[in-house]
């Protein structure tokens, strides 16, 4: 497995532990398809050669059922993807209702298409979007974008991008650190019971 595969499998677990506590939301800024903030259900294809796409990465499925979601701190989202000949639609969804179905079908294919919702209450919202179609067509993620509130201020503002700055320069490998001692501490698990098993089949 792959360097990346096993960063992606890091994010989804301990993504799926945080948001599920409340501990995470998108901050104001963009925030690219394998960041920790956004959780996959169902099965989605973690593209890393999308030459077209934002950091030339993106998130596709064509499972029906399959879906993104996060959190996100602001007053709006622009929900960005690209559309193909095998577009599919996606359901869109702010703070469980449902807003939009948008289709992703193009042909040619458009690099980089969005949807926007602005005007929000100021605090914490949740998005959704999910593949309601059948098998033979699709749906991306590529990245969003999270809409500050006018009356946040320009500190509030700086205190995001640095947030975001900050993740994108550590985050992976803390990930990895936290991995690694994950794996320590369960290998050290192991040795000790298996020393305890020796130690009482010796007497």
């Amino acid at each position: 497995m792959s360097r990346r595969r096993v960063t992606a499998l890091l994010h989804a677990v301990i993504g799926l532990a945080l948001a599920g506590a409340g501990w995470i939301q998108l901050a104001p800024g963009t925030h690219d398809d394998d960041h920790i903030e956004f959780v996959y259900s169902g099965t989605w294809n973690d593209d890393d050669e999308c030459a077209g796409c934002y950091s030339g990465t993106q998130h596709w499925t064509e499972e029906t059922g399959a879906a993104a979601e996060t959190s996100f701190d602001g007053c709006g989202l622009e929900y960005h993807y690209p559309t193909n000949p095998f577009g599919g639609n996606a359901d869109i969804s702010i703070d469980d209702v449902f807003q939009e179905q948008v289709s992703q079908y193009s042909d040619p294919i458009v690099d980089d298409v969005s949807w926007t919702i602005s005007g929000l209450a100021d605090g914490v919202h949740t998005f959704q979007v999910e593949f309601p179609d059948d098998a033979g067509t699709n749906i991306s993620l590529d990245y969003a974008i999270v809409l500050p509130c006018s009356d946040n201020g320009s500190m509030l503002d700086l205190w995001n991008a640095l947030q975001q700055a900050a993740w994108i320069s550590y985050g992976p490998p803390l990930l990895w650190a936290l991995g690694l001692a994950i794996a320590g501490a369960v290998l050290l698990a192991i040795v000790t019971l298996i020393g305890r098993l020796l130690s009482e089949y010796i007497k």
